[in-house]
């Protein structure tokens, strides 16, 4: 099982939002070739593979979860 803990490791402090950045930073985390397309793709490929020692392969192949 997974454990969720959602806390920063340091104190942050905003002065200002900037859009610009934001944009940036989402665009990395969740755009076209962002880690997490990648790692749905190799989830994809995956289930669709029909010779079952590959896909055991691909399986191991898969992001660990982030603590």
């Amino acid at each position: 099982m997974f454990k969720y803990i959602n806390g920063l490791l340091y104190p942050v402090e905003v002065s200002c939002p900037d859009p610009g950045f934001g944009q940036v930073m989402f665009e990395h985390y969740g755009g076209k070739d962002s880690e997490f397309s990648a790692a749905t793709q190799y989830m994809n490929h995956r289930s669709n593979m029909p010779n079952p020692y590959i896909r055991e392969l691909l399986g191991m192949i898969e992001p660990l979860p982030v603590k």
